[in-house]
């Protein structure tokens, strides 16, 4: 690999030492989209080897108390950027291995790659390994058309595509969750005052104050 590595880096020193100027037009965008993919696909093998390194305990073998630490050490990262490397390496290794073969062909950049593995990860239990494997096909298939911002919003709704049943379900139980999440919010609480009068305080939501506020009833106020 790393033979392969140092052939890769001659090639970057030719193109490097190339007149830009004595292209075409055709070429020079020809040239522009050659880096880009070449890129992502080094990049591909790039969170490959972190993720490797991550897995063999390499940095806390060598002192650091982590790799993301160890990383920016190492490659002169921001905390946040080699923060981001082991994560999005640790998504893309997890998710299924056509993300990876897309990366590393260059169908898909590593930004649309985490937007996929994420997605992925995200499907509910049920979905299973068959669904999984719809869902990231379609997904791969969306990146040649869409931008990582565009491609999230569609993977929020990928199972509708892929599993329609599974979805409806899926959407029934955020939906509860949202209200008892919205119950569990809701409280009145009476705090008597020094005047002897009541306080009232506390949260409702829109649907359950309608009624003491809306049409001809009368808005609550605090008893004696």
């Amino acid at each position: 690999m790393l033979t392969a590595l140092a052939q890769a880096g001659g090639a970057v020193d030719d193109c490097a030492g190339a007149s830009l100027w004595a292209l075409s037009d055709d070429d020079l965008l020809a040239c522009l989209d050659a880096t880009h993919v070449l890129a992502q696909r080094l990049a591909a093998v790039q969170l490959g080897l972190v993720r490797e390194v991550d897995s063999r305990g390499l940095a806390v073998a060598q002192g650091a108390s982590s790799t993301s630490i160890w990383l920016r050490e190492r490659l002169r990262l921001s905390s946040r950027s080699a923060r981001q490397l082991v994560q999005l390496a640790a998504a893309v290794d997890a998710a299924p291995q056509a993300v990876r073969d897309a990366l590393l062909s260059g169908a898909m950049t590593v930004e649309q790659g985490r937007v996929v593995a994420e997605t992925i990860a995200a499907l509910p239990l049920e979905a299973g390994p068959e669904v999984a494997d719809k869902a990231t096909q379609l997904l791969v298939t969306w990146a040649d058309r869409f931008d990582p911002t565009i491609l999230s919003r569609l993977g929020e709704r990928v199972l509708t595509h892929v599993a329609p049943a599974l979805a409806d379900q899926a959407e029934l139980a955020a939906l509860e969750k949202a209200t008892e999440r919205a119950v569990a919010r809701r409280h009145v609480t009476l705090s008597e005052q020094q005047d002897g009068q009541v306080r009232l305080s506390g949260n409702l939501d829109t649907e359950t104050a309608e009624p003491a506020t809306g049409g001809d009833r009368p808005a609550l106020r605090p008893g004696r």
